[in-house]
């Protein structure tokens, strides 16, 4: 199995990030992390964080959030 802290290059300059989750969001992430090892890629907690973050678009995300906001 590959390592995603490998791949991700988290050798590099970091910052440490610390937050309480519901119960409901800790199950996300829970699935998330079981969908990435039977991907073949095993890690930390940290490490799918890394991976959402690295998958999470940006510009999209802004766009949808901006036309929610004018719906309303």
């Amino acid at each position: 199995m590959k390592n995603y802290q490998y791949y991700s290059h988290a050798n590099q300059s970091s910052n440490v990030v610390g937050f309480r989750i519901s119960d409901s969001e800790l199950k996300k992430l829970s699935e998330t992390k079981d969908t990435l090892v039977k991907l073949g890629i095993k890690g930390t907690t940290s490490d799918t964080l890394r991976v959402i973050l690295n998958s999470f678009n940006l510009e999209s995300w802004k766009q949808q959030t901006q036309q929610s906001f004018a719906k309303s």
